[in-house]
């Protein structure tokens, strides 16, 4: 299926004018820092919207253009397939052609020869008869005389006749040689004209092709340049996203948070499943599974079937919730007193900043976005913005 220039034009405008949307929210999140609120202010959250919003539609056409090139891959790979397939016809029609001009150069040899044997052996015929008819009845009349009796004369000329005859016989038989050369001749001739139509046929049938190739693999390229517009817009809006993200943290930092904590013992956040067994599932340094860097742990690891129920630690206000670039869907729990908790690599998310979530409410589900090897929650406690061990608080 090809793609539409009004559906390319579109593409396009889309693309530049969601990368600029980009560019200016970005200038935008600058500024929120002077809002003074636990939660994101009304400006963030509306600019949290904006990014979601791109991010979707960058999905939605990133999914579709991928899904298009899915779809005509086979129809490419077909294309291909018959370029190669014709090649290997030529390659094959070309063969036979070296076969048969291969046999007539040995044909044009072998005419030569024959030809080259029957002019000399016609030559001494001919010299023989000339000397013949130069002598003539002489000839029978020296073997008349030079004879001992009449029956050797008669055997005399059986001899002459016989010479005669054989001379005849070899003659006829270099004839009809070079006749059987030039028939054989005439029938591979004839085989490759037959060979030369089916090449020219070939040849045209492969120049359309490659032309139907061409023109199919230009379409595949302006759909893979639709893939990487796509994804630049939706890379962009994640960058983005991260950036309001960090700037509403920054903030809450810099406010600090007068509330109180709501204290109390945490509720484990995924119920029925523990804490990973490997050394690098808990808070600290440990050798990160995908960068293979020792790195800071800034919580821990519990993995669980993806769809698994998460609930809060701890009841609070929801203050983010969303893409949070390696942590993949994420949320963030405002508990006051200036800590918060974290829950990442969700397959979904249950809850919107602002919501209000009381202890064991579920917010989210076990999944394996972002920076992930697996499904598993990466659970964190911060004080301050500042990542802490989150097992004293259980």
């Amino acid at each position: 299926m090809r793609m539409s220039k009004k559906t390319r034009k579109i593409i396009a405008i889309t693309v530049a004018v969601t990368m600029v949307l980009a560019v200016v929210v970005s200038g935008v999140f600058l500024m929120c820092g002077e809002n003074v609120n636990a939660n994101p202010t009304a400006q963030e959250q509306a600019e949290l919207d904006a990014i979601r919003n791109q991010i979707t539609g960058a999905q939605g056409g990133l999914g579709g253009a991928q899904q298009m090139r899915t779809l005509n891959l086979p129809e490419m790979n077909r294309r291909n397939s018959a370029v190669t397939e014709s090649d290997a016809r030529l390659a094959i029609i070309q063969g036979r052609l070296d076969e048969l001009r291969a046999e007539l150069a040995v044909l044009e040899i072998e005419l030569i020869e024959a030809q080259r044997q029957s002019d000399e052996y016609e030559e001494d015929f001919n010299e023989r008869i000339r000397i013949m008819i130069e002598s003539g009845p002489a000839t029978y009349w020296q073997a008349f005389l030079n004879s001992d009796s009449f029956s050797d004369f008669i055997r005399r000329m059986n001899t002459i006749r016989t010479i005669a005859e054989y001379d005849e016989y070899v003659l006829g038989t270099l004839r009809a040689l070079e006749q059987q050369i030039i028939d054989a001749t005439v029938v591979i001739e004839e085989k490759e004209a037959e060979e030369l139509e089916l090449l020219a046929e070939e040849e045209a049938a492969r120049v359309e092709l490659v032309a139907a190739q061409t023109e199919f693999q230009e379409f595949m390229r302006e759909l893979e340049a639709d893939i990487a517009a796509y994804q630049r817009v939706y890379d962009e809006a994640r960058r983005a996203e991260g950036a309001l993200i960090r700037e509403i943290q920054d903030r809450l930092t810099r406010e600090g948070d007068d509330s109180t904590f709501i204290g109390g013992t945490f509720a484990w956040p995924v119920p029925g499943h523990r804490i990973g067994s490997g050394a690098g599932s808990r808070f600290g340094m440990r050798i990160h599974p995908i960068t293979g860097r020792n790195t800071m742990h800034t919580g821990i690891d519990i993995p669980a079937p993806t769809g698994t129920n998460i609930v809060a630690a701890n009841g609070g206000t929801v203050v983010f919730s969303g893409w949070n670039g390696g942590y993949g869907n994420c949320i963030i729990i405002d508990h006051g007193g200036g800590y918060s908790t974290l829950y990442g690599h969700n397959s979904v998310n249950l809850v919107s900043a602002g919501d209000v979530v009381v202890r064991g409410q579920v917010i989210g589900r076990v999944g394996s976005t972002g920076n992930s090897t697996g499904p598993h929650l990466h659970f964190e406690v911060r004080r301050n913005a500042t990542p802490i061990d989150p097992m004293p608080f259980f």
